[in-house]
């Protein structure tokens, strides 16, 4: 490698060197140090198990899903959007209400409020909150929820 015989000569300790050579690749020279000491290890395989049980691939951060999955993710939920839409003029305005005020709000009213403010009880709430779903759900073609 490039720096291999640059830095096989280093003394790790001399922070005179360290800087001479941190300036020439303008960083700093804990950066040199770390490299070094990097370069003087020998490699090892992610998937070498360690004394404590664990590979070196356990302990790198998870990004997170990769790209792929993020962007298919990303198109179910603009169809998902695009099907929702497309449902709710099925819905009577009284339905709509009962759902904004049920799941769409900052916070979620429960059906005895929404019930009073409509002049409904709370059963009755529940019952077109129901068939409000279950009118979505056949307009957007979603799987029926397992109850």
């Amino acid at each position: 490698m490039y720096f291999s015989s640059a830095i096989a000569g280093f003394d790790e300790r001399n922070n005179d060197k360290m800087g001479t050579f941190a300036k020439r690749l303008n960083t700093t020279v804990d950066d040199v140090r770390a490299f070094a000491h990097r370069m003087k290890t020998a490699d090892q395989p992610l998937d070498a198990v360690r004394a404590n049980g664990r590979t070196i691939a356990d302990t790198l951060p998870d990004r997170g899903p990769d790209p792929e999955t993020r962007l298919s993710s990303k198109r179910e939920r603009i169809a998902l959007v695009a099907r929702l839409r497309a449902a709710i003029p099925a819905l009577t305005r009284r339905e709509r209400l009962i759902l904004c005020r049920g799941f769409l709000g900052d916070k979620r009213q429960s059906l005895t409020k929404i019930g009073e403010e409509l002049g409904l009880s709370k059963e009755r709430v529940r019952q077109l909150e129901t068939r409000a779903l279950e009118k979505l759900r056949s307009v957007a073609q979603f799987p029926q929820a397992a109850e």
